[in-house]
């Protein structure tokens, strides 16, 4: 990916740390770059570059990468063409396919996914692993050679946060994607807004997407509860209880429409 937008002219600066934001203006450990729109779109972003910090919380996973699949492999698993998949438990499993043939599978646990401590014990990655062997008898023999662990960032309800500013319509964030697909649409969605491209039922996500969304677990009620246990109720109503609403026409014609970029 880097290759290809170094080709189409884009400065990529590796291992440089974002640590202010001012006006136009992001400042790092090296030296500082203005530009006329700025996009954040990273995890754990600090105190420093953003007020809306509070927003998401992290999940602990971990990822397998196995051994090249056989053709007959691949076929039993992906008869047609390869997806990205995952299960629908709870902390659910996910995998797709590598450029060379691998299964690339992470999941976690529970009690690990949530942890304040990180966790490096395999026996979470195994119980991932049998789980997996259990919906892919296919993939019984596959051997899985390394696993690894990390976090990455969520919110309440397991959507992306996607926000722009009123006073800094120039700014966006894009926080807590929680897999490629929503990682795809929301740079998909953020650059379409940048380069004047926006279609015209666009404001209905930044209505979605906002900080300030209903949640099981309203945010005043956050406080005293904690943050984690909050992430935990809200995120299993998600996933399967919450459904959409309609609203009535008065209400989707108030829905607020992103400022013009400059």
């Amino acid at each position: 990916m880097k290759r290809l937008l170094v080709e189409r002219g884009v400065h990529v600066h590796e291992s440089t740390e974002a640590i202010a934001l001012s006006d136009h203006t992001v400042r790092t450990h090296l030296g500082s770059v203005t530009a006329d729109q700025i996009v954040f779109c990273a995890d754990k972003l600090p105190r420093s570059l953003t007020n809306h910090f509070w927003n998401y919380y992290y999940a602990q996973t971990f990822l397998a990468i196995s051994e090249p699949l056989q053709a007959a492999e691949v076929e039993a698993m992906f008869p047609e063409e390869p997806f990205q998949c995952w299960d629908s438990h709870f902390i659910y499993a996910y995998w797709r396919l590598t450029g060379d043939q691998r299964i690339l599978l992470g999941g976690g646990s529970l009690w690990t996914t949530y942890a304040k401590q990180d966790t490096w014990s395999e026996q979470v990655i195994d119980r991932v692993l049998r789980r997996f062997r259990a919906h892919w008898p296919s993939a019984a023999r596959v051997h899985f050679r390394q696993f690894w662990m990390g976090r990455i960032d969520m919110t309440r309800d397991l959507m992306p946060t996607v926000l722009r500013e009123e006073k800094t319509p120039w700014v966006h964030y894009v926080l807590g994607c929680v897999g490629l697909p929503w990682a795809t649409f929301c740079g998909d969605f953020v650059a379409r807004q940048i380069v004047g491209e926006a279609r015209p039922h666009d404001a209905r996500f930044y209505h979605y997407f906002r900080e300030n969304r209903p949640f099981l677990i309203p945010l005043w009620a956050e406080k005293a509860l904690g943050k984690r246990v909050s992430f935990v109720l809200n995120q299993f109503y998600a996933k399967y209880r919450q459904v959409d609403e309609p609203r009535p026409s008065s209400a989707r014609e108030s829905l607020p429409t992103p400022r013009a970029s400059s």
